[in-house]
């Protein structure tokens, strides 16, 4: 999510898209054992001279505001790509009960899977975006990045959660993980 933010949507972007700029070092076809890591690339330099600050509390909102149920974040292309355009093979498992492309989705640039397939759980996600959401509005509100180390960000509301496998949107039940 941070790369793809700096990538794409600050402006001018912190980092370049390593897909884009050399093709031929970073194509989708190269197993990525055989990636030279020693290899000298051509210098970057961003032209972005906002503050770590205004990154940050822009990556907040950005995030905020995002729409997690139809869009796949893609560092390889540095573009959104909307989650319908996925083939359908990729978003079904084989039993068709699981699938790694549950709530947050963000492409793998070599093997195309989702690295954020750990959340799979919908309370999880929830918490994630509630915190994205509180934690862009307290920065925006008090125009002080301290204000998110206040103990209410990181207590998740366990006892509002009811965890029976019928109030649970994937089907599961909380003892099966």
């Amino acid at each position: 999510m941070t790369i793809y933010y700096l990538q794409s949507v600050c402006m001018p972007p912190v980092l370049p898209v390593l897909q884009k700029l050399f093709p031929d070092k970073f194509d989708v076809e190269i197993n990525v054992s055989e990636l030279k890591l020693n290899e000298d690339l051509p210098t970057f330099t961003s032209q972005n001279t906002q503050s770590l600050g205004e990154l940050f509390a822009g990556f907040l909102d950005y995030f905020a505001n995002f729409n997690f149920e139809y869009c796949v974040i893609s560092v390889r292309t540095g573009v959104i790509i909307p989650k319908n355009f996925l083939p359908r093979d990729i978003l079904e498992s084989e039993n068709g009960k699981f699938s790694q492309w549950k709530y947050i989705l963000i492409e793998e640039p070599f093997d195309l899977s989702n690295t954020a397939r750990s959340v799979f759980d919908h309370f999880i996600f929830n918490q994630i975006v509630k915190v994205f959401k509180q934690s862009a509005a307290k920065i925006a509100q008090t125009k002080s990045y301290e204000s998110l180390f206040a103990e209410e960000f990181y207590k998740p509301s366990w006892n509002n959660f009811d965890f029976s496998k019928n109030s649970r949107r994937d089907g599961y039940s909380s003892d099966e993980f």
